[in-house]
């Protein structure tokens, strides 16, 4: 949804800065308060790579003179700031929440142990999260800044801009997430199009030497191929889910629950034991029990003997390990099922 949001109100300010039509400055505006209302502080780090394209691109003129600039400005101020002031009195403390955690604090600071290095995310979207388009972006990019066409160069170095200052916004920022790169995809997938749409003209165009019969096919030829092995990979992806080593810690126990709601595990009466964010396992448990297993969640610190545990953090496992005395009565990759049979004594 913020992806959405960012993306909207960027590409409104450039129609503007291209038609001049106030339609298009209304949209920025309005896209803005939705970002804000979305994702906080986040929704607004577009604002500083507009603001260079606005003093290099000649609009800052036409914007200043523009009335409905201020107009705009105030309604969304008076928005956010009547949201703020409405949640902070249903829920006192939500503003310094948002002072410390949006303003400063995670920005400044490593939060929740998410540290990496300057080059994590240029890392990640070379290597994984827009690895097979990632070569296609800096072409998209050459190819974009000497076309022919004004406005397409200027789309070009519109998103080159927003890519650079908000790559390195996040860079720069003391706690680093996979998702903060999301709202980046539109516009290398943007600069990727470039590169394709201009080899894909040229082989439409042009008169190669191939026989007269395959000529027309030759651009479609091209696009399968470019598109093949992404669309091998999101089928794969889509109909045989496998999840990678870092995410089974996480993840395999909401297979193994979705396993049981669908009657491949007995879980009457069983207790999960959990440490932390626990939503992911919500959904599952409330089907169970409407199935009548009684499934329950218990603190670790509050198991005891005849307990049926689940449990798939390494800490949990190795602290009934070494309190209880134990029956292991399953196992799921990481995801253990023990009876708690008794106590260890200190002899134990």
């Amino acid at each position: 949804l913020l992806t959405l949001f960012t993306t909207f109100y960027a590409i409104s300010f450039f129609l503007f800065s291209e038609t001049g039509k106030q339609k298009y400055l209304h949209l920025f505006f309005a896209g803005i308060v939705m970002a804000i209302l979305t994702k906080s502080v986040q929704g607004l780090l577009f604002l500083p790579a507009i603001a260079i394209y606005v003093l290099i691109s000649g609009v800052l003129h036409k914007l200043l003179r523009n009335r409905w600039l201020y107009i705009d400005l105030t309604v969304v101020v008076a928005i956010v700031a009547a949201y703020y002031f409405l949640r902070e009195s249903a829920n006192p403390g939500y503003l310094k929440a948002v002072v410390t955690n949006e303003l400063g604090g995670r920005y400044l600071s490593t939060t929740e142990n998410h540290r990496h290095e300057f080059t994590w995310y240029l890392n990640l979207l070379m290597t994984s999260q827009f690895a097979f388009w990632f070569l296609f972006v800096p072409a998209g990019w050459f190819t974009g800044f000497f076309l022919n066409v004004g406005i397409l160069k200027r789309l070009t170095v519109f998103s080159g801009i927003l890519l650079m200052v908000y790559l390195l916004i996040i860079s720069f920022a003391g706690t680093k997430l996979e998702w903060y790169v999301a709202p980046m995809y539109p516009f290398l997938a943007l600069l990727a199009a470039l590169v394709i749409s201009g080899i894909f003209s040229l082989l439409s165009e042009s008169d190669l030497s191939v026989k007269s019969a395959w000529r027309p096919f030759l651009p479609f030829i091209f696009l399968m191929g470019v598109f093949v092995l992404p669309y091998q990979q999101i089928i794969s992806k889509v109909y045989k889910p496998r999840e990678t080593e870092n995410d089974i810690e996480f993840y395999m126990i909401s297979h193994f629950l979705q396993d049981a709601a669908k009657g491949k595990h007995n879980l009457q009466n069983h207790v999960i034991s959990y440490e932390g964010y626990n939503s992911h396992l919500k959904y599952y448990t409330d089907r169970l029990n409407q199935q009548g297993m009684h499934v329950i969640h218990k603190d670790t610190s509050a198991l005891e003997t005849g307990d049926e545990v689940i449990c798939s953090q390494y800490f949990t496992r190795e602290f009934i390990r070494k309190k209880f005395i134990f029956t292991e009565t399953g196992s799921y990759y990481n995801v253990k099922t023990f009876r708690i049979d008794g106590i260890r004594s200190k002899e134990d």
